[in-house]
């Protein structure tokens, strides 16, 4: 269904392809590096409460969702209602009311509590487990070592990944990043260290200009909405000065290390919003240390990906019209200006950067007839300005 001479819909409901008015129905298409599973939150107009009294609204059942706009490629991905939020009735006489559903990725309605063994490097048996079970569209997977048998101990697909795999995950090329896997909004799986994220070429140039939303919606490379959202730098405190402890596996012997922020990625340039601080700020405990090989690659990756969290130290929500390309994991660079007297704006030198996208919602309002696509996005290391009169006394990049 085209809509508005712009949008593009489809949606195949328990099996059957709907006919609904755009004006009826609202969503929002989400997914996440930090979630495993992509969902939708879908709003309906159950006037008559039909929708409803169908059992439409019972968890499994199938929701298909194809969404996009004109000359460009659209989100095509299958999921299953998993809970129904609805809370309210347009009514006192009758079940009709706002029918809202949370659906997730389809691949979730094949959970499976589990024990087995697998042999390999930890990146081939993820990709061959999901790839047995579920016919993903297409594979983005960073290569890990950690060759050795994992074992699976009645865990789920997902809890497995999370619990057991990722946490252990390393590669040489992730110049000490973390890994992080998901399931993107057009049915794409992914395993992607931090650095290969940041490091690959941005998809699109946005800029800050003065929109008013009275122009054409579908303007290609303008910002809609800008809004800061930092998490504050005391709830990262735990990772700047950090003592790692382990324990000879054999001897018991304690092992003392330290690590610091800046360590991850290895190799950046910068600074951190952060002003230096010299004081122990929190410990970690790996367990063993390891001389085997490969399970000195398991070490390092636990040392590793327990720094996710401190990978996303600015953070914007950034709202563009409706682009179905980004998706999490895209990165985004913006052109942020700043004013000055008697005289245009120019970019900011600490601001106009390239960001990550961690999280996207592709949203349609039904109420506004309009879709555009909003991003949490970040990144960790910035640039500020030599004119700064608190540049020395902030953090700098190994």
């Amino acid at each position: 269904m085209q809509y508005l001479d712009s949008y593009i819909f489809s949606i195949n409901w328990a099996g059957q392809e709907t006919n609904l008015d755009p004006a009826d129905f609202s969503f929002s298409i989400r997914d996440s590096i930090h979630n495993f599973f992509s969902e939708i939150s879908f709003e309906v107009k159950d006037i008559t409460g039909l929708f409803q009294e169908a059992y439409l609204n019972t968890d499994s059942i199938p929701l298909s969702i194809s969404y996009g706009i004109v000359n460009q490629s659209n989100l095509s991905c299958n999921y299953v209602i998993d809970s129904d939020e609805t809370k309210s009735t347009y009514s006192s006489d009758s079940i009709g009311g706002p029918l809202k559903l949370k659906a997730t990725h389809a691949y979730y309605d094949l959970s499976e509590e589990k024990s087995d063994a697998y042999p390999g490097r930890i990146s081939d048996v993820i990709q061959n487990l999901v790839s047995t079970e579920y016919g993903f569209s297409h594979y983005n997977i960073n290569d890990t070592g950690c060759d050795i048998t994992w074992y699976r101990p009645l865990y789920t697909q997902r809890e497995f990944i999370e619990k057991i795999l990722l946490p252990n995950a390393y590669s040489y090329n992730s110049h000490e990043s973390p890994f992080f896997c998901w399931i993107d909004s057009n049915n794409g799986f992914n395993l992607r260290n931090y650095y290969s994220m940041i490091t690959t070429n941005s998809y699109k140039t946005y800029k800050l200009v003065n929109y008013n939303g009275s122009n054409n919606k579908l303007l290609d490379g303008i910002i809609m909405d800008l809004r800061r959202m930092k998490v504050g730098s005391y709830l990262t405190k735990k990772y700047w000065n950090r003592d790692l402890w382990s324990r000879d596996r054999y001897t018991g012997e304690e092992n003392h290390d330290m690590d610091h922020i800046t360590d991850y990625p290895s190799g950046q340039k910068g600074q951190l919003p952060i002003l230096e601080n010299n004081l122990d700020s929190g410990c970690y405990d790996l367990i063993y240390s390891e001389t085997d090989p490969n399970l000195l690659d398991c070490f390092k990756g636990r040392k590793i990906n327990s720094t996710k969290d401190a990978m996303f130290l600015e953070r914007f929500i950034l709202t563009v019209p409706l682009d179905t390309n980004i998706l999490a994991g895209t990165l985004l660079e913006l052109n942020l200006p700043i004013k000055q007297s008697n005289s245009g704006g120019i970019n900011s030198l600490s601001y106009s950067d390239k960001y990550l996208c961690e999280s996207v919602d592709h949203v349609w309002s039904g109420t506004k007839r309009l879709g555009y696509t909003q991003c949490i996005i970040s990144r960790k290391f910035v640039t500020v300005p030599n004119n700064s009169l608190i540049k020395l006394q902030m953090m700098v990049g190994s």
